[in-house]
């Protein structure tokens, strides 16, 4: 089972692409709120052996997804993956201010 800051993920692989997902329940007013949903934390291809690029997605009440690109790789043991990018930092409307390094780390566990 892959992780994701303690939360159990699964993940989707077709070909080079791959998906991974976290139960993020549905958002307030949308039909089957209660029941879960699952969207996206990153989704993206295998450049190489052990090269992954794509798109992150953070989750904000007000703006909804944000995607931002990453890229990383897979350890040596193959249980765990970093990816790192540029989040975009964004003001009450929605408008991007800055950027900071974020980095995701999915560990099989």
């Amino acid at each position: 089972m892959w992780l994701h800051n303690g939360t159990p993920m699964r993940v989707e692989v077709q070909d080079l692409s791959v998906r991974f997902y976290a139960d993020a329940g549905p958002a307030a007013g949308e039909a089957g709120a209660g029941s879960p949903r699952e969207k996206p934390l990153f989704e993206g291809r295998n450049i190489s052996d052990t090269h992954y690029a794509g798109s992150a997605y953070s989750t904000s009440k007000q703006c909804g997804e944000v995607p931002f690109r990453v890229q990383g790789g897979v350890s040596r043991d193959g249980g765990r993956l970093e990816l790192t990018g540029q989040k975009p930092e964004l003001d009450d409307k929605c408008g991007v201010t800055g950027h900071r390094t974020e980095t995701l780390v999915f560990e099989l566990r």
